[in-house]
Protein backbone atom coordinates (compact mmCIF):
# COMPACT_ATOMS: atom_id res chain seq x y z
CA UNK A 1 0.00 0.00 0.00
CA UNK A 2 2.79 2.45 0.87
CA UNK A 3 4.60 2.04 -2.49
CA UNK A 4 1.34 2.70 -4.35
CA UNK A 5 0.74 5.84 -2.31
CA UNK A 6 4.27 7.06 -2.95
CA UNK A 7 3.89 6.47 -6.67
CA UNK A 8 0.64 8.42 -6.69
CA UNK A 9 2.24 11.30 -4.80
CA UNK A 10 5.19 11.38 -7.20
CA UNK A 11 2.86 11.47 -10.18
CA UNK A 12 0.90 14.35 -8.64
CA UNK A 13 4.09 16.26 -7.91
CA UNK A 14 5.26 16.15 -11.53
CA UNK A 15 4.27 19.11 -13.69
CA UNK A 16 1.64 18.39 -16.28
CA UNK A 17 3.04 18.35 -19.80
CA UNK A 18 -0.31 19.22 -21.31
CA UNK A 19 -1.33 22.08 -19.03
CA UNK A 20 -4.89 23.26 -19.61
CA UNK A 21 -5.38 26.38 -21.65
CA UNK A 22 -6.10 29.53 -19.64
CA UNK A 23 -9.76 30.44 -19.35
CA UNK A 24 -11.06 32.61 -22.16
CA UNK A 25 -10.88 36.31 -21.52
CA UNK A 26 -14.08 38.09 -20.63
CA UNK A 27 -13.32 41.64 -21.74
CA UNK A 28 -16.39 42.87 -19.86
CA UNK A 29 -14.76 41.95 -16.56
CA UNK A 30 -11.03 42.30 -17.01
CA UNK A 31 -8.18 43.10 -19.30
CA UNK A 32 -7.25 39.86 -21.02
CA UNK A 33 -4.28 38.02 -19.50
CA UNK A 34 -1.09 37.66 -21.50
CA UNK A 35 0.43 34.19 -21.53
CA UNK A 36 4.21 34.08 -21.15
CA UNK A 37 5.41 31.79 -23.96
CA UNK A 38 8.40 30.63 -21.89
CA UNK A 39 6.29 29.27 -19.05
CA UNK A 40 2.83 28.90 -20.57
CA UNK A 41 1.47 30.72 -17.51
CA UNK A 42 -0.03 34.21 -17.20
CA UNK A 43 2.76 36.78 -17.29
CA UNK A 44 3.67 38.42 -14.02
CA UNK A 45 3.78 42.19 -14.42
CA UNK A 46 5.61 44.73 -12.26
CA UNK A 47 3.67 45.85 -9.20
CA UNK A 48 2.89 49.30 -10.60
CA UNK A 49 1.46 47.89 -13.85
CA UNK A 50 -0.63 45.34 -11.94
CA UNK A 51 -1.79 48.13 -9.61
CA UNK A 52 -2.76 50.21 -12.63
CA UNK A 53 -4.80 47.31 -14.01
CA UNK A 54 -6.46 46.74 -10.63
CA UNK A 55 -7.35 50.44 -10.38
CA UNK A 56 -8.78 50.48 -13.91
CA UNK A 57 -10.87 47.37 -13.32
CA UNK A 58 -12.17 48.76 -10.01
CA UNK A 59 -12.87 52.12 -11.65
CA UNK A 60 -14.89 50.46 -14.42
CA UNK A 61 -16.77 48.38 -11.85
CA UNK A 62 -17.79 51.31 -9.65
CA UNK A 63 -18.53 53.59 -12.60
CA UNK A 64 -21.28 51.14 -13.56
CA UNK A 65 -22.77 50.76 -10.08
CA UNK A 66 -26.16 52.14 -9.14
CA UNK A 67 -26.47 54.41 -6.12
CA UNK A 68 -29.63 53.13 -4.43
CA UNK A 69 -29.26 55.41 -1.39
CA UNK A 70 -27.11 58.30 -0.12
CA UNK A 71 -24.58 56.08 1.66
CA UNK A 72 -24.05 53.95 -1.45
CA UNK A 73 -23.70 57.10 -3.56
CA UNK A 74 -20.91 58.35 -1.25
CA UNK A 75 -19.20 54.95 -1.40
CA UNK A 76 -19.34 54.90 -5.21
CA UNK A 77 -18.15 58.50 -5.53
CA UNK A 78 -15.19 57.82 -3.21
CA UNK A 79 -14.24 54.68 -5.15
CA UNK A 80 -14.49 56.49 -8.48
CA UNK A 81 -12.32 59.34 -7.18
CA UNK A 82 -9.73 56.94 -5.84
CA UNK A 83 -9.56 54.44 -8.68
CA UNK A 84 -10.59 56.41 -11.77
CA UNK A 85 -8.64 59.54 -10.89
CA UNK A 86 -5.71 57.46 -9.65
CA UNK A 87 -5.50 55.41 -12.83
CA UNK A 88 -5.82 58.55 -14.96
CA UNK A 89 -2.83 60.07 -13.12
CA UNK A 90 -0.83 56.83 -13.30
CA UNK A 91 -1.16 56.35 -17.07
CA UNK A 92 1.28 59.06 -18.27
CA UNK A 93 3.73 58.18 -15.49
CA UNK A 94 3.73 54.52 -16.54
CA UNK A 95 4.15 55.44 -20.21
CA UNK A 96 7.25 57.42 -19.31
CA UNK A 97 8.67 54.80 -16.96
CA UNK A 98 8.28 51.90 -19.41
CA UNK A 99 8.90 53.75 -22.68
CA UNK A 100 11.81 51.43 -23.54
CA UNK A 101 10.09 48.17 -22.51
CA UNK A 102 7.91 47.22 -25.46
CA UNK A 103 5.93 44.42 -23.78
CA UNK A 104 5.19 46.51 -20.68
CA UNK A 105 4.26 49.52 -22.79
CA UNK A 106 1.89 47.40 -24.88
CA UNK A 107 0.28 46.09 -21.69
CA UNK A 108 -0.18 49.60 -20.26
CA UNK A 109 -1.77 50.78 -23.51
CA UNK A 110 -4.08 47.75 -23.59
CA UNK A 111 -5.25 48.48 -20.05
CA UNK A 112 -5.86 52.12 -20.94
CA UNK A 113 -7.77 51.09 -24.07
CA UNK A 114 -9.97 48.86 -21.91
CA UNK A 115 -10.58 51.83 -19.57
CA UNK A 116 -11.52 54.16 -22.41
CA UNK A 117 -13.81 51.60 -24.04
CA UNK A 118 -15.56 50.83 -20.76
CA UNK A 119 -16.25 54.33 -19.46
Amino acid sequence: MIPGLLTALLLLAQPATDAPAPPPCNANLQVCPVIDPATGQPKVWPVDIQGFQDDVETCVHFAGEEAYDAARRREIEAAVRRHCDGSARAYPRLLKRYEKAADALARIKAIQAFREASL
